[in-house]
């Protein structure tokens, strides 16, 4: 695994992705100068990372259309041809853009029998522009391309907890939507667990929870 530098300081990805806790207040300083981090799997030219906050964490995700410059086996090496592009069909459920997902989610958890009877065409507006919805499996399953793990070089040590999580944080991208809102305020990925930072996983999980609301629609 490859080293990374922010503020001063070089550790091995690893430990940034295991342990994201211990490295929040030196990633925050660097977020604001020089404003990113470096990855060093290239001796000759370390290849500059953006630095994002999500929820009380912070974690590296690669710089906008950098990835084919970083070396095989990199986590944030992104092979040519695979640059995110915003989709064109405005009426899918889930279009990708260059900051992140855009998705419009049925997250139902019950199965309803749908009646044969046609609806009512009163006050119904037939310019078929409405967009789809896509299933929670649909949205999973684009989360984790997205973030690269559908793929594994094999030259890395067997991926952890700590390494699918910072993976799946920077495929979300800095500004994914779900059903119109910021997905950090509607989605909780659960960071790995550490017995002294058990405190703050609580507190952070039960922050979330307050969040939630039953809308009556389900």
């Amino acid at each position: 695994m490859f080293d990374v530098s922010f503020d001063g300081e070089r550790v091995p990805l690893t430990e940034v992705q295991e342990h994201p806790a211990r490295f929040a207040r030196r990633l925050e300083r660097a977020k604001v100068v020089p404003g990113f981090a470096q990855c060093h799997c290239r001796t000759d030219a370390p290849r500059k990372l953006v630095i994002r906050r999500y929820g009380y964490l912070f974690h590296l995700a690669g710089w906008p259309d950098d990835g084919v410059h970083h070396v095989e086996g990199c986590d944030f090496r992104k092979k040519p041809g695979t640059t995110t592009r915003t989709g064109s069909d405005r009426t899918a459920a889930i279009i990708t853009g260059a900051d992140g997902l855009n998705v419009r989610l049925d997250a139902s958890m019950v199965q309803r029998e749908v009646s044969s009877v046609p609806r009512s065409r009163t006050g119904e507006r037939s310019c078929g522009t409405s967009r789809r919805s896509a299933p929670l499996l649909a949205f999973l399953q684009t989360l984790w391309s997205s973030a690269g793990l559908t793929s594994w070089a094999g030259s890395t040590p067997a991926r952890g907890w700590g390494t699918v999580n910072s993976m799946l944080l920077a495929g979300l991208g800095e500004d994914t939507r779900i059903n119109g809102s910021p997905a950090q305020g509607v989605l909780y990925v659960m960071r790995r667990y550490e017995e002294s930072e058990r405190d703050a996983i609580n507190a952070e999980f039960d922050d979330f929870l307050r969040c939630v609301t039953n809308d009556g629609k389900v």
